[in-house]
């Protein structure tokens, strides 16, 4: 990398890191304290609804978005053809949901979601005003800006919900949560934009993002209906308190897989597409930031495995007792899924998403075929299921994406083997911790002492060894200080 760019990425990442340590970890909090407020019911039908207001967000931009970003040339009839187009959908998308609200709450057999469906709507037309200024500050990299923005609407939002449940809205308060978040990340994104709309609109334009963005649409709208295929069975043949016990341990454990992966991808992605004609940078780039994303997910599951039981009681509450199995089973599959996650970086960056598409559709098909097997066991039949195929399909997973820029599937695990050791021996030693405090009371002092005693024992782990990614992590975040000084 040269010098700009690597400032460039270095400061990205700072930047991306700390809104998401802030964001998560004020949303983290947010969502136990609304846990404990409202209960899985809540949770339950919030989650039947957000199946399709999350399925219908990925049409408002219509992978359009992400063409902005990996274009290298943008004309001003780019950026506004895209705008108006997503105006549109997302006007179109409020209009088709709010109408079908009375369908959503027959397939459930829970009246209680038409109202819900129909106010939950407008976060379509909320997302559709920021997605161009989204995009174009992600090619510019002003990580600093989408950072404060993400912060505030995560934070205000939060406040707004909080007091809500506290007042006895119930589920409405999860409602409030999400649409208040959407409209002042909106109106963040057009004070941090210099970038305004103009009445220009050419089909032309659209037609040359028609390859990378229908691709991208293409795959992301099956996998989206693939991934929550198992919440819609759930939902409809098991209900509310069942949707809302799986939904709340499935979000423990993606939340290290997007929270993670995501500060890494929201700027590998435009750092790879700006090197993509350079196959041996880009191995170089994907190999290091592979490595440092398993430095830190590794141990988040393995602690995660090994303190379910204690986390639930502390934090949770008895109500939500039921999901510990689930999370546990949940996390063997995690333990490499932020990394599996990253491969999209290499399709999208290469400008490879038709490969993309056509092995997604290959895998989701096996999965929804999976959930239904599973049913038929529950809870953990579901959870298992999901499981097994995401084992299954670790090999070509890794080695057709790892192809596209000349690596193989070793090369690709060799960086994660000592982070890897390193968590399975930090997850013994806080096991034997909670061992030894079984006894003591209250929960939350074992918890406490479970989870540093975690983090002593693998940051002594990483360091004694020099575990190679712990070193460049740490470089990294030495040269950050010192761009920070210049």
């Amino acid at each position: 990398m040269n010098n700009t760019l690597r400032h460039k990425a270095i400061s990205g990442l700072s930047w991306s890191a700390f809104s998401q340590v802030m964001q998560q970890g004020m949303g983290l909090i947010i969502s136990l304290i609304l846990a404990r407020l409202l209960g899985p019911s809540a949770y339950g039908l919030i989650g039947m609804v957000a199946i399709f207001t999350g399925f219908g967000s990925m049409f408002v931009e219509l992978g359009l978005a992400s063409g902005l970003v990996q274009r290298k040339v943008l004309e001003a009839e780019h950026a506004s053809s895209v705008f108006w187009v997503n105006v549109l959908m997302g006007s179109m998308l409020t209009l088709s949901m709010a109408s079908a609200a009375p369908l959503i709450a027959r397939i459930y057999s829970e009246p209680a979601l038409i109202p819900i469906a129909r106010v939950s709507s407008l976060a379509f037309v909320l997302g559709a005003l920021g997605t161009v200024q989204n995009a174009l500050l992600c090619k510019e990299m002003r990580f600093g800006a989408l950072a404060k923005i993400d912060v505030i609407s995560t934070a205000l939002s939060g406040l707004l919900g909080i007091s809500m449940a506290l007042k006895g809205f119930g589920v409405w308060s999860l409602v409030a949560q999400s649409l208040s978040s959407s409209f002042v990340r909106t109106l963040g994104l057009w004070g941090a934009s210099q970038w305004r709309p103009k009445l220009l609109f050419t089909l032309k334009a659209l037609r040359e993002f028609a390859g990378f963005s229908g691709n991208l649409l293409g795959f992301n709208a099956f996998n989206y209906w693939v991934r929550n295929a198992d919440n819609l069975l759930i939902g409809r043949f098991i209900g509310s308190q069942g949707l809302g016990l799986y939904s709340r341990a499935y979000q423990l454990m993606v939340l290290p897989v997007y929270q993670i992966s995501g500060v890494a991808g929201a700027v590998m992605f435009p750092v790879l597409a700006s090197v993509q004609h350079d196959l041996a940078r880009v191995r170089s780039i994907y190999l290091r930031s592979i490595g440092s994303v398993h430095l830190i997910a590794a141990p988040i599951y393995v602690g995660l495995f090994v303190i379910a039981d204690t986390f639930v009681g502390a934090v949770l509450g008895e109500r939500w007792r039921g999901l510990v199995p689930i999370l546990r089973i949940l996390c063997t599959c995690g333990f490499f899924q932020p990394v599996g996650n990253s491969t999209g970086w290499l399709y999208t960056s290469l400008g490879r998403t038709d490969k993309m598409f056509k092995w997604g559709v290959l895998t989701g098909v096996m999965y929804v075929v999976a959930f239904f097997i599973g049913l038929k066991w529950g809870l953990l039949g579901v959870t298992w299921s999901y499981c097994i195929v995401n084992w299954a399909f670790w090999y070509p997973c890794w080695s057709i994406p790892g192809k596209l820029a000349g690596l193989s599937f070793t090369q690709m695990l060799a960086p994660l083997m000592p982070t890897s050791l390193c968590a399975i021996a930090m997850g013994i030693g806080t096991w034997l911790v909670g061992l030894y405090l079984k006894s003591v009371e209250p929960t939350w002092i074992v918890l406490v002492m479970q989870v540093l005693s975690g983090t002593a024992i693998y940051g002594l782990l990483v360091l004694g060894l020099r575990v190679k990614s712990g070193k460049e992590v740490l470089a990294l975040i030495a040269e950050q200080l010192r761009f920070a000084k210049a």
